[in-house]
């Protein structure tokens, strides 16, 4: 019997090959136990409404419509039979059947990770870079699991394309097995360059790169090199790919700051806008470098899109181009060209949020504006560092 194998096994399955059933029941719980796991269901937005509907249960009718365990299993009676074993052998094993053995959940329900359980998480994720583009995700595991247990394995994609980029993102159980991971002397090919650093090093390694990259373009500028015309503004568009737009928000709920917060990790960002008539929320960062650094964090969602969680709540996430990118730089240009600049001293005793001895604004500045042709309203946060009120920056 023949089926379809995909590389990422999963609701986004994507890349797919044909390739003969063989009924593994090791593999086939442990492919069950890849799809309930926190690492997978974090990302895995369809699974996680699955489980919403009946009180954490999935049908194995439904796992059995993800191609990769289609390839592994030639029925969902191998697929049960396999979890029955699985649950009576191995008592650490994270799944459950009920009564009628149609379904299968977690043995305990996902939660929220804190602050320092993320860190942890982040050292015992292993970025390698330098496998064969050709490479599969079985061999890859393999490759990994010569240092520990592992968990889960990532392959990174290119967003244009969704080919593979030779590099993965690999869970270890413990931090033991990363550890021997990162202290292996094995690579993958000898002919390629291979690259080894935990997740926490790799966000600190880009965003060094980025910010090295900007200053030494503002060195250019200062130095009157690359110099613009600043006569011709026919394009409106004044950093391309530095924007990001989030989706499904309750914009009466969610906290600018909270937005500002969880991406000023990657980047300067420049300006939050909610968009209380659509849902959406638009982040703009200083760099094309920081929107796509913050971008490639997000998990994998369905259809090789993005997904990021800010508190409590997962929203979809992607890049703004084409002519959504052209609309929101003339509505950011417009409000510049708008702005009424204020005089520091008019007023000052009776202007509110000013501090006697000098001290400045320092807080807030929520504004809604109503776009020009349309009904459209959309607040604008901005937060002041301090002294007066400005034109806003580009």
């Amino acid at each position: 019997m023949t089926a379809t194998v995909a590389e990422n096994g999963g609701a986004g399955d994507v890349k797919a090959k044909t390739a003969m059933v063989v009924d593994d029941q090791d593999k086939i719980a442990a492919q069950v136990e890849y799809y309930f796991s926190d690492a997978n269901l974090r990302k895995d937005k369809f699974l996680k409404e699955k489980i919403a509907e009946k009180e954490g249960w999935v049908d194995i009718n439904v796992l059995m419509s993800f191609n990769r365990l289609k390839a592994m299993a030639s029925s969902e009676e191998v697929v049960r039979e396999a979890i029955k074993n699985i649950s009576l052998t191995n008592e650490d094993t994270i799944l459950e059947l009920d009564e009628t053995q149609m379904a299968v959940r977690r043995k305990s329900p996902l939660t929220d990770l804190t602050e320092e359980e993320q860190k942890a998480l982040n050292d015992r994720t292993i970025h390698f870079k330098g496998i064969t583009s050709d490479a599969t995700i079985d061999e890859i595991r393999a490759f990994c699991e010569q240092y520990g247990k592992v968990e889960t394995v990532e392959m990174r994609r290119k967003r244009e394309d969704r080919s593979f980029k030779g590099c993965v993102m690999c869970v270890y159980a413990t931090q033991e097995d990363a550890d021997r991971a990162l202290e292996g002397k094995e690579v993958y090919d000898p002919e390629i360059t291979f690259l080894k650093e935990n997740k926490t090093r790799y966000f600190a390694r880009k965003k060094e790169w980025y910010e090295s990259k900007k200053n030494k373009k503002n060195r250019r500028n200062v130095d009157g090199d690359d110099k613009v015309d600043e006569t011709e503004d026919t394009d409106p568009v004044k950093v391309k790919d530095a924007i990001l737009v989030l989706s499904g928000m309750d914009t009466k709920a969610t906290q600018y700051s909270a937005i500002k917060d969880f991406f000023k990790s990657f980047g300067d960002v420049k300006y939050v806008e909610m968009a209380e008539d659509t849902s959406q929320a638009f982040v703009r960062f200083s760099a094309s470098e920081e929107a796509s650094l913050a971008l490639s964090s997000g998990s994998d969602a369905e259809e090789g899109k993005k997904q990021v969680t800010i508190g409590e709540k997962t929203y979809p996430v992607s890049l703004v181009s084409g002519e959504e990118e052209v609309s929101f730089w003339k509505r950011v240009n417009s409000a510049f060209k708008n702005a009424i600049p204020r005089d520091k001293h008019a007023h000052r005793s009776k202007g509110r949020g000013f501090r006697r001895g000098g001290g400045g604004y320092k807080g807030t500045d929520r504004r809604t504006r109503q776009e020009e042709g349309s009904g459209n309203k959309r607040t604008v946060e901005s937060v002041a560092e301090g002294g007066d009120n400005k034109k806003p920056k580009l």
